[in-house]
């Protein structure tokens, strides 16, 4: 009954734009004002125009003045409810975390660039972030979130909400420089050190006519501290063998309250990613515009690590799984602490043609891809220090994506029924995983040996959508939208150890996603806005098909994940006055067979799993305060407060009852910023967040500790100040109050300086 009755809706108003205009009808629309439908974010966003939820952003004058951000990614750092799990500088892990969606399910959000899919819905988990790389922090012109699924325009990955980076075409000749640099003095365990990132970035563009361009080549060098440490906390059930001797090591407890044992640091990734692009635009008409994009990522990664053992000469032990300790008398079996290389050669490409005449029509044509060309990475499977042991060469070149979009907008003569605009679309898109294993003799430049493993495989997705919106009243406006979605599995395979392996059942599945929004200008500056939708996820071809023993552990997969499916609402009050915009929002979600990626530390196992039903509600405020106290103070602060259970959980009801894990209770935001003129600013911002689970039956109430994920209260300062026409100074530090905190099973930054010179033409 809601799909039918949101569906009847949406025909209706359609049907009724295309009434013919009569002359009763045209005084009508006479009295009715000119309706603003622009997008929240401004004409200037590639968001849609008319977006039926809740939109924040951020513009590249913010940006630079509040935030110390090398990557794209940071520039998020103040956005109500939002988290980048970046955790060192050039993490290329950082997963997108919402309101309702946490720290490693990178499917269930989007990320664009100027609607070139950054998102990586090969998987949902940690190994599957968006492609910040791609993105140049020089190149920002504004970035905007949209809060959940509320419209039809965007699948159902589209959850947790959609972040939209716009970048910048130039006017005239415009020339780029920009050298950073950070340091982070680290303490931990016994890891005292020194990491130092280095970002250096070029660019130039230029409009000729009707034709402009834009080159830019961007490096970072990045130095990361200990991202995991090597513990154990399982007893040996060996009674035979003998104890090894050695010094060093740390006791603790562990995130669920056991004694642990601490022997080595690992995932200790110095990289050096580069990135070339061109960006190309034709305007055909004043209006039509005909671009395409080309972008190159390299990757070189040395992941090193330390042990913390010694042997009675005083050299450095590396255990294997055949060491054997003694803890408060209980004898535990350690393991391998093994470092990795990584290089990779990836291609993104785009072409769009759109047309922006404001008038009755308007369409957007785009395509893109993305492509693995060349993904390797090697590691030991017992490492003793040397580089001439075994080990492993993943490979996933071949894998990737290619999405096509063709959309049309139509906006009628406004009628005695109001105003109308109408979005008609259609979406493909097609993901391919490709990954090998090969046995190698000698990890780090060996060639590689034996057929290991692989798993491969496709997922495929046709949609068709239309959504209106519809200005029946000066005061008032609803938008109606309907999504369907034809989804197929197909050429799943799993091998091992030289087999081809058996061919998975193909799969097929239909799913329609309706959505509803009402909105109420009360006054002049209060609205008021309820929205409602639904949406589906389907699995992604990694949790399908992807079952492998790595050397870092073993991941498995599940061919018969159910979609997962949600019912969200959110309704917002927005009150403008002369100094800014405050807004309080309260939102709810229904999930069902939610997916879920569980880790079984015992064993290094990952699994995905559904979970039957869930639910997520809270509340968020968010106020921007312009030229207060004194001109040129500004503002922005936001306090979410979520509430989350799991409803229903048939394989494992012990789960019920317990926290949805990766989503805190409480967070909070606020960034202070002093502009009194356009020569230097100051910024001074807070974060903070409560503790959250990361198992599903939260069995790891001992937050703050490695391991866990714990609460954090960081500050964070930055200066500017504008030498002269084109130089620019800036330099900052985050985390200033030296804070240890942690996301399972991460470590994130501790205090780190930064600083940086920009020069523009």
């Amino acid at each position: 009954m809601f799909r039918f009755s949101l569906y009847q809706g949406a025909s209706l108003s359609v049907l009724a734009a295309l009434l013919a205009s009569t002359p009763l009808a045209a005084q009508q629309a006479e009295q009715l004002p000119d309706v603003e439908v622009a997008a929240q974010a401004g004409r200037n966003s590639s968001l849609p125009e008319n977006i039926p939820a809740v939109v924040e952003g951020v513009n590249a004058k913010q940006i630079a003045t509040e935030v110390n951000a090398m990557t794209a990614g940071e520039t998020l750092r103040y956005i109500p409810s939002i988290d980048v799990r970046q955790r060192s500088i050039g993490d290329r892990n950082g997963i997108v975390a919402t309101r309702t969606t946490g720290t490693v399910s990178s499917a269930q959000s989007i990320v664009y660039a100027d609607q070139l899919l950054l998102s990586n819905f090969l998987g949902n988990s940690y190994l599957y972030p968006p492609r910040w790389g791609l993105i140049s922090t020089q190149e920002i012109d504004r970035v905007d979130v949209m809060y959940g699924p509320f419209s039809a325009l965007y699948p159902g990955n589209s959850m947790g909400g959609v972040v939209t980076v716009t970048t910048r075409m130039p006017e005239k000749l415009e020339i780029y420089a920009t050298l950073r640099g950070s340091l982070q003095n680290y303490k931990e365990y016994g890891t005292k050190d020194t990491y130092n990132t280095f970002n250096g970035n070029f660019a130039i563009g230029n409009r000729v006519n009707d034709l402009s361009f834009w080159v830019s080549y961007d490096r970072l060098n990045s130095y990361g501290q200990p991202l995991n440490y090597s513990n154990i906390t399982t007893r040996s059930t060996t009674s035979t063998s003998a104890v090894t001797s050695f010094t060093g090591g740390y006791t603790d407890t562990d995130q669920l309250g056991n004694p642990r044992f601490v022997f080595g640091a690992n995932s200790i990734d110095h990289s050096i990613a580069d990135v070339g692009k061109v960006k190309v635009a034709y305007d055909i008409t004043p209006a039509i515009r005909a671009s395409y994009v080309l972008g190159v990522w390299g990757l070189n990664s040395d992941v090193g690590v330390q042990s913390f053992l010694k042997d009675a000469s005083g050299n450095t032990l590396w255990p294997t799984s055949s060491t054997i300790t003694t803890l408060n008398g209980t004898k535990y079996k350690l393991a391998a602490i093994n470092p990795s290389k990584a290089e990779a050669t990836h291609l993104m490409q785009g072409a769009s043609l759109k047309s922006d005449t404001r008038d009755v029509f308007d369409f957007d044509a785009s395509v893109s891809s993305y492509n693995f060309q060349r993904d390797r990475s090697r590691a030991p499977t017992t490492y003793n220090g040397t580089d001439t042991v075994a080990g492993k060469d993943t490979q996933q070149d071949g894998s990737g994506w290619w999405t096509a979009d063709l959309r049309g907008i139509w906006r009628p003569k406004a009628n005695l029924l109001g105003f109308h605009e109408v979005t008609v679309g259609t979406h493909y898109d097609q993901y391919k995983l490709n990954q090998y294993a090969y046995s190698l003799t000698s990890w780090a430049s060996g060639p590689d040996g034996a057929y290991d493993s692989r798993s491969i495989g496709k997922t495929e997705t046709k949609a068709v959508y239309v959504q209106d919106v519809w200005a029946f009243h000066p005061k008032w406006k609803a938008t109606f939208g309907y999504r369907s979605e034809w989804w197929d599995a197909f050429d799943g395979v799993n091998g091992s150890s030289g087999a081809q392996g058996n061919p998975y059942n193909s799969r097929q599945a239909f799913g329609s996603s309706p959505k509803a929004s009402l909105s109420y200008e009360v006054t002049d500056d209060l609205l008021v806005r309820l929205s409602t939708g639904h949406s589906i996820r389907f699995p992604t071809v990694n949790e399908l098909f992807q079952s492998s023993a790595q050397a870092n552990g073993t991941i498995v997969n599940d061919p018969n994940l159910k979609p997962e499916k949600t019912n969200s609402y959110d309704l917002t009050g927005e009150y403008k006055f002369s100094r800014g915009v405050f807004r309080l929002s309260g939102f709810l979600e229904n999930r069902t067979d939610g997916i879920f990626s569980y880790a079984d530390t015992a064993t290094s196992t990952t699994y995905n799993r559904n979970v039957d039903k869930i639910q997520i509600y809270g509340t968020e405020a968010a106020v921007d305060l312009r030229d207060i106290l004194v001109e040129g103070l500004s503002l922005r602060s936001s306090v979410t407060l979520a509430a989350s259970e799991i409803l229903q959980n048939s394989s494992n009801t012990s789960y019920e009852g317990k926290e949805v894990p990766r989503i805190p209770k409480w967070r909070m935001k606020a960034i202070a910023t002093y502009a009194p003129t356009d020569k230097w600013s100051l910024s001074a911002g807070v974060r903070y967040s409560s503790a959250s689970f990361s198992q599903l039956d939260n069995s790891d109430w001992n937050h703050n500790v490695f391991g866990g994920i714990s609460s954090y209260l960081v500050a964070d300062l930055r200066a500017s100040y504008k030498i002269d026409k084109n130089w620019t100074f800036a330099a900052g530090v985050n985390n200033i109050g030296n804070y240890k905190y942690y996301v399972s099973p991460h470590p994130y930054p501790q205090r780190t300086f930064l600083a940086e010179l920009n020069y523009r033409y």
